[in-house]
């Protein structure tokens, strides 16, 4: 639900008006079929949490609403307001609520942040609340439309939380710095938002980059972390606990723009998806990638991954193997299989062409059908 200040006044006493909405927990059950109505609502509680990217959470006992107030000053945390407004559906489909009027009834103090971790806030309802949560940043960057919409990924255990901003101030963020740091921060949780940017899993909206409490700097050398590929552990091994970890290798394959495959010496294959901003390096390159550990249906991959030349001997890369489509892809029986040992090795398969990249070359697949095997 979103909630967009049309028009807002501070006034003396409250509006008396025909209203068929009168509880936040009305509105939050109100149906969306009936919202492009414009049912007017004049709704009573208490700020229980604000921020300088004017999101406000209004609570009424139990039950909770957050808006947007386009009107930097018009309440804070802890006060007590009554809200006048209608029901409405914005241009991108989603329910929300037009205000027309806030009035500030009186001050209380200002609710602390709760203490939660990540894994709680994903397994928990933990929604329209100021929460207090520390982690490792395993990426930030700018919104790739709104430079002055900042993002960071935080990590612990295994779980991660994006973090968002918004910043005006003209000047470049510093987010390196952060990068790979162990922080602390307070914001206001969301499971999930809608309106223009939307966002599907849980978030926290922070005020600015200085509300992020660094607790352990980022190491000096961001490439001096524990191996994900040497021999006499396993990649779970080495997953247990988090952190970011390396791989070094050849690198055997780079496609889509943001990945590439890297063998190591030992044979084990790691797939790396780059950070924002990264390039890719050449096929056939010796690297040290160094990124976060995530897993799949096949080995692990680093994600938020960085990389930089490493010397090594020039060796030539092996020449791809004919393979069957059908082979490679379903079991002795023909049900489809893939076969994990192919996994990272070059072949060469034939059959007929049914699409290619498109040449804006945002679409960098190409479909072959190989005995009606696509």
């Amino acid at each position: 639900l979103t909630v967009t200040l049309k028009s807002a006044a501070l006034v003396a006493g409250p509006l008396v008006a025909a209203v068929r909405l009168s509880t936040i927990a009305e509105i939050n059950a109100f149906p969306e079929s009936e919202y492009a109505k414009g049912i007017p609502f004049r709704i009573a509680g208490q700020v229980v949490a604000a921020s300088n990217n004017k999101t406000i959470v209004l609570a009424d006992g139990p039950n909770r609403l957050s808006f947007w107030l386009d009107w930097k000053g018009l309440c804070k945390s802890g006060d007590f307001v009554i809200v006048t407004g209608r029901t409405a559906i914005n241009p991108y489909g989603d329910r929300y609520l037009t205000i027309s009027q806030v009035y500030v009834t009186g001050h209380g103090s200002a609710p602390e942040p709760i203490d939660a971790t990540i894994e709680q806030i994903h397994r928990s309802a933990i929604n329209r609340t100021l929460v207090r949560v520390s982690g490792t940043v395993t990426d930030a960057f700018q919104d790739e439309i709104d430079p002055g919409y900042l993002h960071l990924i935080l990590t612990d255990g295994g779980r991660s939380i994006i973090l968002h901003l918004m910043t005006r101030d003209g000047a470049p963020p510093e987010l390196q710095k952060f990068v790979n740091a162990m922080v602390r921060t307070v914001g206001i949780c969301f499971q999930r938002q809608s309106g223009w940017r939307k966002f599907s899993l849980p978030n926290i909206s922070i005020d600015k980059l200085s509300d992020i409490e660094i607790l352990t700097p980022a190491p000096a050398d961001p490439f001096d972390v524990e191996s994900l590929t040497d021999a006499g552990r396993s990649p779970a091994e080495v997953l247990v606990g988090g952190g970011r970890r390396r791989a070094n290798g050849r690198v055997i394959a780079v496609w889509n723009r943001d990945r590439f495959l890297v063998r190591s010496a030992n044979g084990r294959i790691v797939q790396a998806i780059v950070a924002h901003d990264q390039p890719l390096p050449p096929l056939g390159e010796y690297v040290r990638v160094v990124g976060q550990p995530q897993t799949d249906l096949f080995p692990a991959n680093l994600i938020s991954a960085v990389w930089r030349t490493e010397e090594s001997e020039p060796v030539e890369l092996p020449e791809p193997l004919a393979v069957s489509v059908r082979d490679l892809l379903t079991d002795k029986h023909g049900n489809r299989r893939f076969h994990m040992p192919w996994h990272g090795q070059a072949i060469r398969v034939t059959g007929l062409v049914r699409s290619l990249p498109a040449r804006n070359g945002i679409d960098t697949k190409a479909l072959l059908d190989c005995d009606g095997l696509i």
